[in-house]
């Protein structure tokens, strides 16, 4: 559990990292919870297409321009 309190305009930032095991393709098998002599297992979960919805921008640049704004998502007016 996570509890935080930041103030009005702040920004957390959480980097989340894993591993990809080499042989992670096909069906991942369903989980099972056991609680006493009672078990259930979810469904297995077929592989989905991945859906990548992205966004890069430029915070900051020694580029050779006065006219470059912060943050840029296209580098307009930016000459490097």
């Amino acid at each position: 559990d996570l509890v935080v309190d930041i103030a009005p305009e702040e920004v957390i930032e959480f980097t989340v990292k894993g591993k990809v095991r080499a042989d992670a393709v096909g069906d991942i098998d369903g989980n099972t919870a056991k609680a006493g002599n009672q078990s259930d297992t979810t469904e297995t979960i077929p592989p989905v297409a991945p859906v990548l919805d992205f966004q890069k921008l430029v915070l900051n640049t020694t580029a050779d321009s006065s006219t470059c704004t912060f943050p840029s998502s296209t580098g307009t007016d930016c000459h490097y």
